[in-house]
């Protein structure tokens, strides 16, 4: 796996044709999204398809990054960040995949999302404010990233990428697979574990083996549930040392993995990948 340094992510990550209109070009101006549709992923999950104000227009985002919403709710500006799902050459529109934080759900946080149930009670034809896109890991294609650390940012190359996500976590990883899919230049091998509560929580299943099919043996799929059914076949608990162990590529200097989901399960997997022999450049949490 080869490191290089970089100056600045900025002047890189935006491999787009002078010719292709973007939305967010200003990080200081707030934009307008319009909704247009909204469809149930599941029961707490929303596919939100958002119309740009012009139907050549491409977002502006790069391949792993997110973008920060606004909205005034009670009085309050609130700011949330949401990765899209839509790849970045998706034009005249751009996709959300968004968990909802409905009210009394988790006695810790009895008010729910803010921002969330705001989303959740837009109607078609409602406006959102979004700003520029950011985020610490950009995928160029080709097994090519960018990931920036406190230290900087470098440039990594890897033939074989991991993926280890949790719940809502997982919605980089299908902006991502979607853009590994469509490249017919692009033959990098993924793995993916996926943890979720039940099996009704598995976000994009379908497509997710759908996926697989297409990448012809180059994308293995391992899922985990806290509480699995009778009849799963599939991990159970916790991601654990032994589903990392079977499930990802070994260490070594060609392989890279990438850590999405909630925070108490990043840590918890920093120090179960460290003892299993992959060093601090062998994987990267996503947020």
């Amino acid at each position: 796996m080869l490191c290089r340094k970089l100056r600045k992510i900025s002047d890189l990550c935006r491999n787009y044709s002078s010719s292709v209109k973007r939305l967010l070009v200003d990080p200081k101006v707030k934009y307008n999204l319009t909704l247009y549709k909204k469809v149930n992923a599941n029961h707490n999950v929303r596919i939100f398809t958002f119309k740009l104000p012009e139907d050549d227009m491409v977002l502006g985002h790069s391949c792993g990054q997110h973008c920060s919403f606004y909205a005034n709710i009670g009085g309050e500006t609130v700011s949330r960040t949401y990765t899209p799902t839509s790849i970045c050459s998706t034009r005249g529109y751009a996709e959300f995949m968004i968990k909802i934080y409905f009210k009394n759900e988790d006695p810790k946080y009895p008010a729910g999302g803010k921002m969330s149930q705001h989303l959740e009670s837009l109607k078609i034809g409602d406006v959102i404010k979004v700003s520029n896109p950011s985020g610490k890991v950009i995928y160029m294609g080709g097994g090519r990233l960018y990931i920036t650390h406190k230290s900087g940012t470098a440039e990594v190359n890897t033939k074989k990428l991991g993926f280890i996500v949790g719940g809502i976590g997982i919605t980089p990883v299908i902006q991502m697979l979607r853009t590994i899919i469509i490249d017919p230049e692009d033959h990098i091998y993924c793995t993916l574990i996926y943890a979720s509560k039940t099996e009704a929580d598995i976000i994009c299943k379908e497509e997710l083996n759908d996926m697989a099919k297409k990448m012809e043996g180059r994308l293995k799929i391992w899922h985990t549930l806290e509480e699995p059914p009778p009849d799963w076949r599939f991990g159970k608990g916790f991601v654990s040392k032994d589903m990392l162990r079977d499930h990802l590529f070994p260490p070594g200097p060609e392989s890279l993995n990438l850590l999405s989901g909630p925070w108490p399960m990043l840590q918890a997997l920093g120090k179960q990948l460290t003892d299993l022999g992959y060093s601090k450049q062998m994987y990267t949490r996503y947020f």
